[in-house]
């Protein structure tokens, strides 16, 4: 998802951008299982479509893992915390984003194999996610300005329904903020701002998404990342970010950010397109059997695919 001018050159050719664009105006009729996609039904069709067709197809929903619900509850933790910035200039106390963890988490826990909660409970899963939403709260949520637009909406878990490529997309951004240096250095944005200088909002506005990790992202996952592409693509704010909760042994939070360019969305929008069209076409392949995916531990599926018997 490259497309960096950089480099010298557009990763496409402008034959090729052409090409693209032309085929994109086509609208075919889609037969989509929820009658939109999002980013995460893409990404796991690219993972592997046979997964795909179980989940969304047939409807077979495997109950959460553990890493996921405290993916999600980190997640509510946060969204409360921007909440109180709008409303009250400042971060939530940690009293109240840690309550706002817990019970998303608790409450999370209810579908979850006892197995798996006698496995978290014995590796302290929980207590890893106290210790990244604390960080957060004190180190990162005091930078944070989230976007409130004229009409009062605000740049938190925002909802989108979007036309892309003629696919029906849905999806929800964990943040916009404009309190970040964008096009300029962090050295020059804040003498400016020391100065009495007001920067323009395009030029401190960047499309963020948090993830719960187990290491941080490499500056080639934030260069190709489909989700922030969509994100930019929707909002068309070219600067995205990855707020990352690591959930290393010493838990920490690291930002990362990058641009997208035109050619970007365009990719993108390639790959939406091409995607709901071998849905649509009833093409559900297997993912290869070297992926890391295509085993027991890492797919809920595994024995009614490669792993059922014969």
């Amino acid at each position: 998802m490259k497309g960096r001018e950089d480099e010298g050159q557009s990763l496409i050719s402008p034959e090729e951008l052409a090409d693209i664009t032309a085929r994109l105006s086509e609208h075919p009729f889609l037969k989509l299982p929820k009658g939109r996609l999002s980013v995460s039904q893409i990404e796991m069709y690219l993972r592997c479509a046979r997964q795909y067709m179980l989940r969304y197809v047939r409807d077979e929903i495997r109950p959460p893992g553990v890493a996921m619900i405290l993916g999600s509850s980190a997640h509510k933790a946060a969204e409360h915390t921007h909440h109180h910035i709008v409303d009250h200039k400042v971060p939530a106390s940690e009293e109240e984003v840690l309550a706002a963890y817990s019970d998303c988490y608790e409450l999370g826990l209810v579908d979850v194999p006892t197995k798996a909660k006698e496995d978290a409970e014995a590796f302290k899963v929980k207590d890893v996610g106290v210790e990244l939403v604390k960080l957060y709260n004190k180190h990162h949520a005091p930078t944070v300005q989230p976007r409130v637009s004229p009409d009062g909406t605000r740049g938190i878990e925002l909802k989108f329904e979007q036309d892309i490529a003629g696919v029906p997309m849905l999806g929800y951004i964990d943040l916009i903020d404009v309190n970040v240096p964008v096009g300029i250095s962090e050295t020059e944005y804040h003498m400016l701002q020391s100065r009495g200088v007001t920067v323009p909002e395009d030029m401190r506005t960047c499309v963020t998404d948090l993830k719960t990790k187990g290491k941080a992202a490499s500056a080639g996952e934030i260069r190709d990342s489909l989700q922030l592409t969509v994100y930019s693509f929707v909002t068309g704010i070219l600067a995205v970010r990855f707020d990352q909760m690591i959930k290393t042994k010493q838990p920490k939070v690291q930002r990362i950010t990058d641009y997208r360019s035109p050619a970007d969305h365009l990719w993108m929008q390639e790959i939406v397109r091409s995607v709901a069209m071998s849905i649509s076409a009833g093409v559900f392949p297997p993912c290869n059997p070297v992926e890391w995916i295509c085993s027991e531990k890492w797919c809920g599926y595994y024995s009614q695919c490669r792993g059922r018997k014969m």
